[in-house]
């Protein structure tokens, strides 16, 4: 088992899991914040922990997937599980939002590699990747564990990721 630290700034975070627990429903993988979780969003459900459970759509939150987490004030929790040896993500062409689940950081053209040239660019909170800009025009250089993106394919596609163990790339 591996643990994984989420430290939460007031307001809007752009989170990911990497590791995955044997229960992943918001309600217990938060729980440890339920204090201070104002809400967490997916693409197309959310969990709010101060309204009725029928307004609560996402059952689950998954590696694969980045989310939209806001906070009341500035916390940080942890998660215990596993950490996938090797994850696959489909995308479709557009903006996807995705997680990153890995244990470790990577460079983003490396790490963008099976895509090909479908990507258009890459985005967290506030840096961003175009393969067609020159390299210091780029403010995202490393892609960060924990961290939520938003990832431009021209097309759709798979992103094969890595095993998310050591990397010995330096």
């Amino acid at each position: 088992f591996e643990t994984q630290t989420l430290s939460l700034k007031e307001g809007w975070n752009l989170v990911s899991f990497y590791v995955e627990a044997d229960d992943m429903s918001p309600e217990t993988v938060l729980a440890p914040i339920l204090n201070e979780l104002v809400q967490i969003r997916g693409v197309s459900a959310s969990y709010n922990p101060n309204v009725a459970s029928v307004f609560n759509n996402l059952p689950e939150l998954y590696v694969k997937d980045g989310y939209w987490l806001e906070v009341s004030e500035d916390v940080s929790f942890e998660v215990e599980g596993r950490v996938s040896s090797g994850v696959s993500i489909y995308l479709h062409g557009g903006w996807n939002l995705v997680g990153y689940p890995r244990m470790n950081g990577e460079d983003v053209a490396s790490e963008l590699t099976s895509l090909g040239s479908t990507v258009l660019q890459m985005k967290s909170l506030e840096r961003s990747y175009d393969p067609n800009n020159p390299s210091f025009l780029n403010t995202l250089s490393t892609i960060v564990p924990g961290s939520g993106y938003w990832l431009n394919v021209s097309g759709p596609g798979t992103w094969e990721l890595g095993d998310g163990g050591p990397s010995f790339a330096n």
